[in-house]
C-alpha cells in the first residue's frame, strides 16, 4: 500500500510550490527520500534536519492550506453559495 508522506501533515512543509519536490524548514533543498517514503519517522532526529522535526498541523489548518479553500456562506434570500 502506498501512503502519503508524513510531510503533508507537517506545519514545516513548504506549500508554495507544486509538490514535485518536497521542501520544508528542515530541508529547504529537498526532503530526503527516506522521509518522503515514510521509511523514517521524522519525529525522531535525521541527519541534516537542524533540529527541526515533524509537527502535526491542526485539523482546521489543513483545510485552510488547500488551494482555493475559502469559507463558504449561503445567502438565505437567494439560496446561492458565495465565497
Amino acid at each position: 500500500m502506498i501512503s502519503d508522506p508524513q510531510c503533508f501533515d507537517c506545519i514545516h512543509l513548504d506549500r508554495s510550490g507544486d509538490f514535485t519536490i518536497l521542501r520544508c524548514r528542515a530541508f529547504p533543498d529537498e526532503v530526503p527520500l527516506r522521509i518522503q517514503m515514510n521509511k523514517h519517522d521524522h519525529r525522531k532526529p535525521y541527519p541534516g534536519d537542524h533540529g527541526i522535526r515533524f509537527e502535526p498541523i491542526a485539523q482546521e489548518q489543513t483545510a485552510a492550506t488547500a488551494i482555493d479553500q475559502k469559507p463558504r456562506t449561503t445567502t438565505k434570500s437567494r439560496g446561492r453559495v458565495r465565497r
